[in-house]
């Protein structure tokens, strides 16, 4: 069932293609979801706006840049609503791309209504254990992040994270000190994705440039994969 909270749960399917959409569409209406279909930015954005929808997805070639600005816009203006973007593309550039921007999921076409029928409700299963997790921030000796408003906090220092940072820095604090494997970040950042290990390391050198100084705290373990490791003697105050 299409449903969330006893609702009908609105998917919003944005993609310049109207046979795909509308093949999308019915599929989703079969499955008890309620199915807005649109074609350019300003009508995502507006639809999106009026509709509250459980989960977007969203087409990664609308013109002149449109799908970087909705994917920007919902998550600079909305709370946590789901992205799964999609394109045929045979490459790393858009995968990464999406999740930088916050994309919850990411799938090449040729799409298959039954495969976006399920990847929705993993996608839904994941974001409602997250709003309901009593935990709201992870935290060891010198810093923490805060899974609510996506902070980071190195000693004193405070840094705003993506959707896609928050949750890769989520699971280096909580194992701290461990080695973390790019294939266990994959599965528990990115989940059933077909993004390869380059993201990881895409992701976790542009986390360290945003660390700047604290960067270094971000461990590479040659052969093995990443450990989270606050060094004290960083501290302002040591």
């Amino acid at each position: 069932m299409g449903r969330q909270g006893g609702a009908v749960a609105v998917i919003v399917i944005v993609d310049r293609d109207p046979l795909e959409a509308q093949c999308l569409a019915t599929a989703l209406t079969a499955e008890r979801f309620d199915a807005v279909v649109t074609d350019d930015t300003h009508s995502a954005l507006d639809r999106i706006a009026h509709r509250e929808p459980a989960l977007v997805l969203l087409g990664l070639d609308l013109p002149g840049g449109g799908s970087t600005e909705v994917l920007r816009r919902l998550r600079r203006e909305t709370h946590g609503v789901p992205v799964i973007a999609f394109s045929d593309r045979d490459n790393v550039v858009d995968p990464v791309l999406a999740f930088e921007l916050g994309a919850d999921d990411y799938i090449r076409r040729p799409l298959s209504p039954r495969e976006i029928v399920l990847r929705i409700r993993a996608v839904l299963r994941r974001s409602s254990r997250r709003q309901s997790s009593v935990r709201r921030s992870v935290s060891t000796t010198g810093a923490s992040v805060d899974l609510e408003s996506r902070i980071l906090q190195i000693h004193e220092r405070q840094f705003d994270l993506t959707p896609l940072e928050s949750r890769l820095a989520t699971e280096l604090i909580t194992a701290a000190g461990s080695v973390l494997p790019r294939r266990t970040l994959l599965t528990r950042v990115w989940a059933e994705t077909e993004v390869d290990r380059r993201a990881v390391d895409t992701h976790i050198r542009r986390l360290r440039e945003k660390l700047g100084e604290y960067g270094r705290c971000i461990e590479t373990v040659r052969g093995a994969g990443y450990r989270f490791r606050v060094d004290p003697a960083q501290s302002p105050l040591s």
